[in-house]
């Protein structure tokens, strides 16, 4: 409280964030703004969209190998999804590499990799989730929509505003029997549909973003 009295305004990076800055009585709404965290999508707007939906589907995770992400749980609802309907691919690289590769070592559709260009990573997939404990805007949340991804992520924080069931489906957290219904699910609907919403979802945000931060500083 003491840091934010300090400064005229506060940026919160989701509406999620700002909710919980208000409720925690940090910032007061008069001093609050909303710029989510947006950084140059053209790359993966000019990814292809995904071909015909396909079994298996094809699906991504990827970021800091730590509790916050989730990735333990998604490995365990790996568990319960049968081969011939969802393949994962899971990179990074953190403190948790470890134990990750221990427990996705008797999951012959799971591979895990280590750090690699998003883009690209993108490219090869069908799907992309996002099982985070807590996330409060989720850059690559916006990569994914961007690259016409349709997504599955955790009910927390930042994640569920920018994923409606236009493009994906939202999970409770930490609920593994719950994420591996999820992935069941994506790989039997109309993903075609979704891709073309999560794209659509993100033109043009860059441009705003911009125009946000213009607006405070100027």
């Amino acid at each position: 409280r003491l840091a934010y009295g300090m400064v005229d305004q506060v940026v919160a990076v989701s509406h999620g964030q700002a909710d919980w800055l208000s409720r925690a009585g940090l910032v007061t709404q008069n001093r609050l703004v909303v710029i989510p965290c947006v950084l140059d999508l053209a790359a993966f707007s000019a990814l292809p969209l995904p071909q015909a939906p396909t079994l298996p589907m094809r699906l991504g995770a990827f970021g800091r190998f730590a509790p916050q992400k989730g990735f333990g749980i998604l490995l365990s609802a790996m568990r319960d999804v049968p081969t011939e309907i969802a393949t994962l691919e899971l990179a990074g690289y953190g403190p948790d590499e470890v134990s990750l590769r221990a427990a996705a070592e008797n999951l012959p559709h799971v591979r895990i990799r280590d750090r690699v260009d998003p883009v690209a990573f993108l490219a090869g997939l069908d799907a992309v989730t996002m099982p985070s404990r807590w996330e409060a805007g989720a850059v690559a949340c916006w990569e994914a929509r961007a690259a016409g991804r349709p997504m599955i992520v955790s009910d927390v924080d930042g994640l569920p505003e920018q994923v409606p069931p236009s493009i994906g489906i939202v999970v409770p957290p930490e609920n593994a029997a719950r994420l591996a219904a999820a992935i069941i699910d994506l790989a039997r609907a109309d993903r075609s549909a979704m891709a073309h919403s999560a794209r659509q979802s993100t033109q043009g945000a860059y441009g705003v973003v911009l125009a946000s931060w213009q607006a405070i500083l100027n």
